[in-house]
């Protein structure tokens, strides 16, 4: 299984303009949000071996597209290549192709009409059972359920069965993703105006127990407001030491701050008389993020050249957060470095 990891504050999960509710988390999004982040997480995923959409699969029961009635198309992953499905007689069948010993299926959770079930592959009932009930923590109840199903290598079409259903909220309804025959999970872990210091403090959770064989961290801001270029010199070392620690085979990216809008704000009792004033001194942060990404071999992306010669109006939603227009050359951008 190959983990894609992305952190840091806002600008990690980025939900101006897409969603006009603050969002504190990046998994308190709605799933199906448009930001660079979101869609680097669709495209890692959909990048996988065998990969296939839900509506492009052979599925026997009737189904609708995205979550079906009464939701919001936000809340599909994919949008509208994602199949909601009926179960008749109690089961739902599909086939996927795979000749490596593997099927992966990805289906969402649900905060109605979900359920338990058992799932037979190849005609062989497999010990796990799915569990589709979603928590609102969890990109509003529809977070992303990935299950590593093993079959028959000597075959290269699979039927997959899903029965036994059970535990049911009302009448049970299966969402489908999609299919692959390599398991890739994609995280988002970012908080809203955070730290080096509090992705420390949260290491374990945010970083450590999701194994990344790619990381991405996208901070500073925040690092400008509270703490001086020492103290986050420090924490930002003590991150890499970890991450470099933990996983020395992992492939590490760093995103600089873009340039912000707010000269007025006073910073740890500094003022600025001008926006050029206050951008740089945040640029002597994004040198220090830059400094630790040379001696830790992580490449780091300068979203201040990113965006050079383009008016901050563009690519620029509020003072700090990326326009539509910003967020599609992010993730552009990225999947260029990352080679997707």
């Amino acid at each position: 299984m190959k983990n894609l990891l992305i952190t840091g504050d806002s600008l990690s999960y980025n939900r101006h303009p897409y969603d006009p509710e603050p969002r504190a988390n990046a998994a308190d999004c709605h799933i199906g949000m448009n930001s660079w982040s979101f869609r680097l997480r669709n495209r890692f995923i959909t990048s996988a071996k065998g990969f296939r959409y839900g509506d492009e699969l052979d599925i026997i029961e009737p189904f609708v597209r995205g979550m079906g009635k009464n939701t919001d198309l936000a809340d599909a992953i994919f949008g509208d290549r994602v199949v909601t499905v009926t179960p008749r007689d109690g089961m739902i069948h599909l086939t996927a192709e795979s000749e490596n010993g593997k099927v992966v299926l990805y289906l969402q959770k649900r905060k109605s009409n979900y359920c338990r079930f058992g799932i037979m592959v190849d005609g062989v009932k497999l010990d796990k059972k799915a569990d589709t009930c979603g928590s609102i923590e969890d990109h509003q109840g529809y977070g992303l359920l990935t299950l590593e199903l093993p079959c028959d290598k000597e075959k290269k079409l699979h039927e997959i069965i899903l029965s036994d259903f059970e535990q049911t909220e009302h009448s049970p309804l299966v969402t489908i993703a999609g299919v692959s025959n390599e398991a890739r999970c994609a995280y988002i872990t970012g908080q809203g105006s955070r730290t080096a210091k509090f992705l420390l403090y949260h290491f374990d959770r945010r970083i450590a127990e999701l194994s990344p064989d790619i990381f991405l961290l996208i901070l500073g801001g925040n690092d400008f407001v509270y703490y001086g270029e020492d103290e986050y010199k420090e924490h930002l070392t003590e991150l890499f030491e970890r991450m470099t620690s933990l996983f020395p085979a992992c492939e590490l990216y760093t995103l600089t701050i873009p340039p912000s809008a707010k000269p007025e704000y006073k910073i740890r009792g500094m003022s600025f008389a001008s926006e050029e004033e206050f951008n740089a001194e945040l640029e002597k942060y994004n040198a220090v993020l830059e400094e630790l990404s040379l001696k830790y071999g992580a490449k780091c992306l300068r979203l201040r050249e990113l965006f050079d010669g383009m008016s901050p109006e563009l690519w620029r939603y509020d003072e700090v957060h990326l326009s539509s227009v910003g967020n599609d050359m992010l993730y552009k951008k990225i999947c260029e470095i990352i080679g997707l």
